[in-house]
Order: C-alpha cells, then sequence, then structure tokens
C-alpha cells in the first residue's frame, strides 16, 4: 500500500515541537526554564556525532530527540516575543498618544471603531471615535493624535461568555478607550506601512465598486467576496450564513484564492509544459497572487492560501509534488514562526483542519461516483469538498461556536456555484466599467446577490437547521478527532484497528458527557451583564425562566428558599409599600439612570444592592458612592461581572 501518511510529512516532525513550545509558554510561561531545554537539545545532538559509525543508526533518535527540544525552545521563544509586544503600562491617567490609523472605521451603534497604532510606544489599540465628518472620513496610514485613558480589554463575566479579552490580545491589541471629538485631531498626515497601502488600495477598489451602480446589499456582498470587507454586511445575514454553513464564502480564502488562481491559469494556459519558457508561468502566478492579496490587504487567511499555492507552484518547477501534507504544514510552521498566536485564530484553526480534511479525504470521496458529463463533474467535486471540509472542521465549529449546520451539505451544492458567478461577474463588471457604463451588468449581478442572500435565509428557517450542542469541552474535540481518524481510516483502509479506535472514541464520548446527563442543574438566577437592558435567568425546578426589562414591569419579587430577590427601576415603588421598612436579601437597581438608592432606602432594607450593568458609568458611580455612605454591600455587575445566586 503506498503511504499517504501526514506523520511521514518532514514538516510534521517540525511543526509538533513548534507547537508543544507555543503550548508551554502560552499556558505555563516556561520561559525561565527553556535554557534547560535548548542546552539538553543542543547536548543531544553534539552528542550524536561522537557516536560510532557502527551504532549510529540504532541511535539516530538521539540527534532527533535534540533537534525537537531546540524547535521546542524555539516556539517558547517567539511566542514569549510576541507576548512582550501585548504587554502594556497602564496609566492611571490620560496621556497624550500619537498614532496612525490601521484600517477603515467601523460603524457601532454609538461610535466608530478604529485600530490604530501607537508611534510612541509602538502598541496597537482601538479608538472608540465620536462620530462625525472628519471620523467618518480617516484612511489607513492617517496620523491622529489623542488624549485619553487607555485600559484593557475586560469580559462581560457571563457564564459561557465569549473571551474577548483574550481575543483581542491575540490579535495584538493591548486595551480601547473612548474619544469624543474634542479629545483627538488629525494630524494631516499619512504613515504608510506595507499593511496600511494595502489596505488604503483596498478602500480604492471599494469606492469603484460604488461607482458601479450596485445597491448597497450588493456592494456589501461583492466587497466582502472579493476584497474581503465585511464590515457593511448586515448582521443577520452574518449570521444567516453562519447558521447554514456557508460563512466560509464571507472571508476572502482558500475558495476565493483557488478561483483567482484558477482564472491566472486560464490567462497563462498559452505557455505548454513541454516549452522551455514553462517556468515563467509558476512565476507570473506567484506574483499575480500576490497581486491579489495585496489589494484584499492581505488578511491571514489570504496569505495561508498565497503561501499553500506559492510553495505548489514551486513545487511544479522543481517537479515535486506540490499539493502534499509537506506544503500544508510548511505554510502552518512558517505563520507560526512569524506569529505563534495564529494557533491561537479560529479562522487559522479551521483554515488548516480544513485543508488537511480536504487533502485526506478529497481523493477518497471523488472516487465513489464516476460523473458521467461535466455538470455531474462539477457538482460531485463542489459536494465532495464540502463533506470533507464539514467533516474536518466539526470538532473546532462545535467547540468554538457550539452548534452543527445541519443543511450545510445542500446549502453548499446551492451557494459555491454562485460565489464563483458572482465573482467572475464582479470581476468582468469592473474591468469592462473601467472603459463603459455597466448599468445592465450591475443589474444582473444584483439579481444574483438577492438570490444568493433569499436562498441563504431559507435554508436558515427550515426546521432543525442548527442543531445546538452546549458545552464543548476540548477533551470532547480530542475525542471527536479521534473518532473521525478512526472511522474514515477504518473505511478507507479496513483495518479492524481503526474502527477499534473510533468505538474507543464513541464509548469515552458516552462516558465523559454521562456525569453532565445524570446531574440536575439546581435552583439558580443570574443577573447577566447586558449593556442594552437588564436580563435575569431563573432556573426553579429544572425549568428555565428568562426575565427581561420589558417582562420586569417597574419592580419584580422573587422568593428564592428563604430569601427575597426585588429588582425595581423608576419611581413607580413609590406608596406600594407599607410604613416599614421592606426587609429584602437582594435588591436589584435596574434600567433608570435617576433611580435613588438613597430614597430607596427609606422603605426597602436591603442586605446587598445589585446594580445592574445597563447603568451609564456615571450613574453606576453615583449609585455604588450612596451605597457606601449608607453603608450597603454592593455588586456592581459592570465592574465584577454577572451576578449568581444558588439556592
Amino acid at each position: 500500500m503506498k503511504r499517504d501518511d501526514i506523520l511521514q510529512a518532514p514538516f510534521a516532525r517540525l511543526l509538533l515541537p513548534l507547537l508543544a513550545g507555543i503550548l508551554l509558554q502560552y499556558y505555563l510561561n516556561i520561559k525561565q526554564w527553556s535554557i534547560i531545554l535548548f542546552t539538553f537539545g543542543v547536548g543531544l545532538m553534539l552528542f550524536s556525532f561522537f557516536i560510532p559509525e557502527k551504532h549510529k543508526y540504532p541511535t539516530r533518535w538521539l540527534f532527533g530527540c535534540g533537534v525537537s527540544l531546540f524547535i521546542v525552545v524555539v516556539g517558547v521563544f517567539f511566542t514569549y516575543e510576541r507576548q512582550q509586544k501585548i504587554d502594556f503600562l497602564y496609566s492611571p491617567k490620560p496621556q497624550s498618544h500619537y498614532g496612525i490609523v490601521l484600517d477603515l472605521p467601523q460603524h457601532k451603534p454609538n461610535s466608530l471603531a478604529c485600530r490604530v497604532q501607537l508611534k510612541d510606544v509602538d502598541k496597537r489599540v482601538i479608538c472608540y471615535l465620536e462620530p462625525d465628518g472628519v471620523s467618518e472620513s480617516l484612511q489607513p496610514g492617517d496620523a491622529i493624535r489623542f488624549y485619553g485613558l487607555i485600559e484593557p480589554f475586560r469580559n462581560m463575566g457571563n457564564p459561557d461568555d465569549f473571551d474577548y479579552a483574550a481575543y483581542m490580545r491575540n490579535q495584538g491589541y493591548v486595551g480601547s478607550l473612548y474619544l469624543p471629538v474634542d479629545r483627538w485631531e488629525p494630524m494631516f498626515e499619512t504613515h504608510h506601512t506595507i499593511g496600511t497601502y494595502a489596505l488604503s488600495c483596498r478602500s480604492q477598489i471599494m469606492r469603484f465598486y460604488g461607482s458601479l451602480g450596485l445597491d448597497s446589499l450588493s456592494l456589501a456582498v461583492v466587497s466582502a467576496l472579493t476584497v474581503g470587507y465585511r464590515d457593511t454586511l448586515p448582521n443577520d445575514l452574518k449570521e444567516s450564513f453562519r447558521a447554514t454553513g456557508t460563512a466560509h464564502v464571507l472571508a476572502v480564502s482558500g475558495m476565493h484564492v483557488l478561483i483567482v488562481f484558477a482564472v491566472i491559469r486560464f490567462l497563462l494556459s498559452f505557455i505548454s509544459r513541454g516549452s522551455r519558457f514553462y517556468w515563467i508561468k509558476p512565476v507570473l502566478t506567484i506574483l499575480l497572487l500576490w497581486m491579489y492579496a495585496f489589494v484584499t490587504g492581505l488578511p491571514p487567511s489570504v496569505i495561508r492560501a498565497c503561501l499553500m499555492l506559492s510553495v505548489f507552484c514551486v513545487g511544479e518547477v522543481i517537479h515535486r509534488k506540490g499539493f502534499s501534507y509537506n506544503t500544508i504544514l510548511l505554510t502552518a510552521f512558517f505563520m507560526l514562526i512569524y506569529n505563534p498566536l495564529n494557533l491561537f485564530d479560529v479562522g487559522f484553526q479551521l483554515s488548516f483542519t480544513a485543508v488537511l480534511s480536504i487533502r485526506y479525504l478529497y481523493p477518497k470521496l471523488i472516487g465513489l461516483w464516476a460523473a458521467e458529463n461535466k455538470a455531474a463533474l462539477y457538482f460531485r467535486n463542489v459536494a465532495a469538498m464540502s463533506v470533507a471540509a464539514q467533516v474536518g472542521t466539526l470538532p473546532v465549529c462545535l467547540y468554538h461556536f457550539g452548534y452543527f449546520p445541519t443543511y450545510f451539505f445542500v446549502c453548499n451544492l446551492f451557494v459555491v456555484p454562485l460565489v464563483e458567478v458572482i465573482v467572475y461577474t464582479t470581476l468582468v463588471t469592473a474591468v469592462m466599467g473601467l472603459f463603459i457604463p455597466v448599468t445592465l451588468l450591475a443589474r444582473i449581478l444584483n439579481f444574483i446577490i438577492e438570490l444568493l442572500t433569499s436562498g441563504i435565509r431559507f435554508f436558515e428557517t427550515l426546521p432543525f437547521a442548527k442543531l445546538e450542542v452546549a458545552d464543548v469541552s476540548l477533551l470532547t474535540v480530542v475525542l471527536l478527532f479521534v473518532l473521525i481518524i478512526g472511522f474514515t481510516g477504518f473505511f478507507v483502509y479496513k483495518r479492524a484497528k481503526l474502527l477499534i479506535v473510533g468505538l474507543s472514541a464513541v464509548a469515552l464520548l458516552i462516558l465523559t458527557s454521562l456525569p453532565d446527563k445524570l446531574k440536575t442543574e439546581g435552583n439558580s438566577l443570574i443577573v447577566y451583564n447586558r449593556r442594552a437592558s437588564t436580563e435575569i435567568r431563573l432556573v426553579y425546578e429544572n425549568k428555565e425562566h428568562t426575565l427581561t426589562g420589558d417582562s420586569l414591569d417597574a419592580y419584580k419579587l422573587l422568593g428564592l428558599g428563604g430569601k427575597r430577590f426585588l429588582s425595581v427601576t423608576g419611581n413607580k415603588w413609590e406608596g406600594l409599600l407599607g410604613d416599614e421598612r421592606f426587609a429584602v436579601t437582594y435588591l436589584h437597581l435596574y434600567g433608570n439612570d435617576a433611580i435613588s438608592l438613597t430614597a430607596l432606602n427609606d422603605i426597602i432594607r436591603p442586605d446587598t444592592v445589585i446594580l445592574d450593568g445597563s447603568f451609564s458609568a456615571k450613574t453606576t458611580k453615583r449609585l455604588v458612592k450612596e451605597c457606601c455612605i449608607l453603608n450597603i454591600p454592593c455588586f456592581d455587575i459592570k465592574e465584577s461581572g454577572a451576578f449568581k445566586i444558588n439556592f
């Protein structure tokens, strides 16, 4: 049997110790101990050179162990260096900073989020600017000066919430601040790096798209599909793509780069393989691919795809197998050397698990169906690609998103061809739009995009479109990968051992889930940290109830196993209580910035006051001060996260 094993790829033996070094430094901070690993690794390599020739082959593993330990230290070192870049000494007082805008400002509900590189301290922050004409006109590379207090990113503190603070740190940002119009000013200077210049090119392309006569939705979709700008896409449409398992088409990634790659190869098809100038074809392909990566703003997903295809082209020139496991692992290796924190990026994880799965499963799946014509061949390939990618990314998707898109197979058969048509039509429209009006082509493009979005929304509304899986642990992810490898390996190689591996993974999944199944959730109440409005989750006798600002009315009194929980807003509580102060265990204040704890204290005697996360910072500060004056314990949800009571 021909070996096609990922572990036989040379870069697998380099990538695994690199991953170990990154994880050890990230979670355990072993930098101070790395000198021991370095010394031991170099010692093993040197020792292997002095072994007598007749004993070298049996002891060749010594050199391999030495190299592996050395690469572990490399992973530790590069991770530490990246961690140093996101360390920041936060000042207790506002300071003046000079920075460079890194990307187009993103529209938020009450501000414009602007990514800024601080020139004075070489750190990155998110500036939330008060919207006005000046802030909306900022472009990548523009210089600004501002005065404000940079604060670290903080999570909301709700159960099972996304770890936003860790995500932003891994993206290289140290903090954020809000800037009203009188706290910042443009410097009317431009300082371009390769990245900001690339993003400037992208914004010029989007302005050109806007001149083609596309409607707002089509412009947003075209910008996402061709240059990777998704900020103008409606949030409900993004969620529809995620729920149907087709969100990958919205990020310029491998599929889009492959379309561009196919166009380039077609345009260069006149250079035949037997020609003495054939080497020009892969060289031009690489150059044009990286030009495309540049105009998309050099996002990591495009860089990954371009690196893989560049290695493929180089393999063509030197007559080596291009798209192999080694190509994929080599790309991952150098991307992690450049930035070890890429390992914790969801896009990185999904990209490489998808590509590895496609590399392994795709040839097996297309062998199951002999297509008789070009149309059948095309849909067979799309179906095989979709299944292969979804199988490989399933554990990662469940871990990060907690659901599985049931109709991903049908949706991808519908979406992928339409996306290809949209990309090709956009290319033709853009080229022709340079010379002549393209009103008809713009209408056709609007129609195709309307068909795409309507279809996505239709699939989202189907019954059981999304199967939710709660609390997927890291152990579950590992067992799911073992299950997938075991069963797919059994069906391909017909080996009983692989079937046993898969069945063992199933058994372990059942065993590890039993404690959660047998455990009944006790009675509890959680007041969530929500900025927009209050939200309370009550679990009583295994039944769940959700209370919001609308359902709470002016007040809500709950009995919690001998404890009293009273939610109050506004002044409608006046006259509802008797002459004596009403004793409550927890007094929850929410919703109305005019509420006065001092006035409430005349008729209510709380043991603890809970301040809702929906209050403004000014109101929260005032109420905390009132609690201190009245000597009442206070729990500030905005500061401390969700408040939970078990009863």
